[in-house]
């Protein structure tokens, strides 16, 4: 799974872990936190739906999508959306629309990413990514 700019890349059939870290409130017991995956943003059905209940006072949490998930979906463009239920019934976007590009699986390829960078450039983050593919080096 790879993140730029909020819009997620994940590839069919494979397992994903987005760890969430909201910094201006604190987790707290009963809060509940749901990551839902539409083919587009105006549809009312889920195609992928998570929720994770929160069991101790936290800032991060981590969402995991299972290769079970993303099994039915076809390699496209589809859009998710992160809310936070509190205890108290309360509920907030953290991230709103933002797409969710399922990607196809190519057999017999082998692609790893060494590493990633986040560079502070004028109030700015931008990631700088270098991924081994077929015997060369791609820097992004």
């Amino acid at each position: 799974m790879l993140i730029i700019d909020e819009t997620i890349y994940l590839e069919r059939k494979t397992t994903g872990i987005l760890s969430l870290i909201i910094d201006d409130y604190i987790l707290r017991v009963g809060d509940t936190v749901v990551l839902a995956v539409k083919k587009n943003d105006e549809e009312t059905e889920e195609l992928i739906r998570k929720e994770i209940k929160v069991d101790m006072q936290t800032n991060t949490v981590e969402i995991k999508i299972n290769p079970e998930d993303t099994e039915q979906l076809e390699p496209s463009c589809y859009f998710y959306g992160i809310t936070l239920k509190m205890a108290n019934g309360d509920v907030f976007p953290i991230i709103k629309t933002n797409k969710f590009i399922v990607e196809r699986v190519i057999p017999n390829v082998w692609r790893k990413m060494l590493f990633a960078r986040k560079d502070r450039i004028e109030n700015k983050y931008k990631w700088k990514i270098r991924i081994w593919y077929r015997e060369y080096w791609w820097y992004y």
